[in-house]
């Protein structure tokens, strides 16, 4: 992360685990989409079983430590 650019926090987190919360289904699968090399977000995302469906998704940056 560059010296100065403000931190983005969670993105979509609040409506995430609402969905989750919300969901009929007993299982999922949980995958990620990783943009960071290109400057954007690692996305996890929830998704049926059968892959046919998302169920809920949310972005983070890379964690960094001090």
């Amino acid at each position: 992360m560059a010296a100065g650019k403000p931190r983005q926090g969670p993105v979509g987190f609040t409506k995430a685990v609402a969905d989750l919360r919300d969901t009929s289904k007993e299982e999922l699968c949980i995958g990620y989409v990783d943009d960071r090399p290109s400057g954007g977000l690692k996305f996890q995302v929830f998704l049926t079983p059968a892959l046919d469906e998302l169920v809920a998704c949310l972005g983070v940056e890379k964690i960094v430590r001090d």
